[in-house]
Parts: C-alpha cells; sequence; structure tokens
C-alpha cells in the first residue's frame, strides 16, 4: 500500500527546518577569501574592459545630470551672496 497524502502542514514545516539547518551550517562555514591572482587570457580581458568602459558611459552621464541639478540649485538659492550675478552683468555703453 502506497501511504496516503502528507498534510500541507508537515511538508511545510520539513521545509522550514531544512532551511534552519541549512543557515546555521552557512553561518559556521563562513570563511573569508583573500584573492592573489587572477589568471584570465588577454583577449577575454580585453572584451571585460571595453565592456567595463561602455557601461560606465551612462553611469558618467546620470553623475554629471546630477551634478548639474545641484550645482544649478546652489547657483539659484546662493549666487547673489558669491557675486556670481556680477559676471553676467554688462555694464552700460
Amino acid at each position: 500500500m502506497s501511504p496516503g497524502p502528507v498534510p500541507v502542514e508537515l511538508l511545510q514545516a520539513a521545509i522550514r527546518e531544512a532551511k534552519s539547518e541549512a543557515m546555521n551550517d552557512n553561518e559556521q562555514k563562513e570563511q573569508r577569501v583573500v584573492v592573489t591572482d587572477l589568471k584570465m587570457p588577454f583577449g577575454s580581458m580585453v572584451v571585460f574592459l571595453i565592456k567595463l568602459a561602455l557601461a560606465s558611459i551612462p553611469a558618467l552621464l546620470i553623475v554629471w545630470g546630477v551634478m548639474m541639478l545641484l550645482m544649478m540649485l546652489f547657483m539659484a538659492l546662493f549666487g547673489g551672496i558669491w557675486g556670481v550675478n556680477d559676471l553676467f552683468h554688462q555694464p552700460p555703453q
């Protein structure tokens, strides 16, 4: 005879127990690692660095935009204190 269906509560309890045991095992096995060497073919390194450079362009644009917004905000708030208005002042002729 085959056993009847297993109640869902028993399955959930077994899953919780397995997860807690796995977490305990991971906590006990945690180790620090220091990488001293990286062996990578030259062609793969070149491709990786090109991808890295291309991926940095959008990040650079985002940082540039945020900095421009901050500068505009500070110039709008404190520009008169620093005498920035005189930079664009045209003397009467």
